[in-house]
């Protein structure tokens, strides 16, 4: 009887630990093709200057096609008043980069990135938005470990719902974050035309690019550069290793602005600081 008894209670052992095991989901992929409008925030703090810096707040709407390998953002933020669009088609080895009215158009060669939970994450439980919709955290650490990121996405079908991404810095005893949250996704493209070249783009400036094409890296060093694209930026950005703008460089932005605030003197040092950072992006100064 002691004998049965003890099968018994560890066979129930061994089942809740199949069930504790089978809770935790494994690492997964979005959907082949979606679309998405996107919410972005990105801020600076700084406990040594009691300081809270809202530095970007933008809306992006997002195009990922990762069976004709190819994506497409159309940006709209809080300090560059100039709507930007970016077509990467490694399909048909083309890339543009519109800044208003102006269209880059590039040779383009490199990797497509797969829109997945990284390999290397770790699972941080789960929890339930509304009533129903299971979602699940994951935490992504990095070899440098001033670096973190979480990601959530839902159970079903693995959509994604928001994304953090955090810096600290013990120098400036600061921090930079960026936060983008999914709404509106759709697991289709309402239109294939949204990746056909832009009417724009007839005399576009011509040349070549070598580069990842990785959309989680564009929308992270989007949100910690500030939202900031430049004609130059387009040659130089996306690929994972420019992922982050280290916190130092923001907060000299900061220490900048004030300095610049100050020489001015005058009405100009009583702007709003979203104002003012605005004044600065616009010369150049950043």
């Amino acid at each position: 009887m002691a004998t049965s008894l003890h099968v018994l209670v560890t066979l129930q052992i061994i089942s809740c630990c199949m069930v504790c095991y089978a809770s935790n989901p494994n690492a997964c992929c979005t959907p082949k093709q979606w679309q998405a409008t996107v919410i972005q925030d990105g801020s600076s703090i700084s406990q040594k200057k009691g300081l809270g810096v809202s530095l970007l707040t933008g809306k992006i709407s997002v195009y990922y096609d990762s069976i004709n390998k190819r994506v497409r953002i159309d940006e709209e933020n809080s300090l560059n008043p100039v709507n930007i669009t970016t077509i990467h088609d490694l399909g048909k080895n083309i890339s543009y980069y519109i800044y208003g009215t102006n269209c880059t158009m590039s040779v383009l060669k490199g990797k497509f990135a797969d829109f997945c939970v990284p390999k290397n994450s770790s699972y941080n439980g789960n929890r339930t938005l509304g009533g129903s919709l299971v979602v699940d955290a994951w935490g992504l650490h990095f070899e440098d470990s001033s670096k973190f990121a979480r990601i959530d996405v839902t159970r079903d079908k693995c959509i994604p719902v928001t994304e953090t991404f955090f810096q600290s810095s013990v120098k400036t005893s600061s921090a930079v974050y960026a936060t983008n949250v999914f709404s509106n996704v759709q697991s289709a493209i309402s239109s294939p035309k949204v990746f056909d070249k832009p009417t724009v783009c007839t005399n576009a400036i011509k040349s070549s690019v070598q580069m990842d094409v990785d959309l989680r890296a564009m929308l992270w060093e989007r949100g910690l550069n500030n939202g900031r694209p430049s004609p130059g930026h387009f040659m130089k950005l996306h690929s994972s290793q420019l992922l982050m703008q280290s916190v130092d460089t923001v907060y000299n932005h900061y220490v900048e602005y004030r300095r610049k605030l100050k020489e001015n003197g005058g009405n100009n040092f009583k702007l709003s600081e979203m104002e003012a950072l605005r004044k600065i992006i616009n010369n150049n100064i950043f």
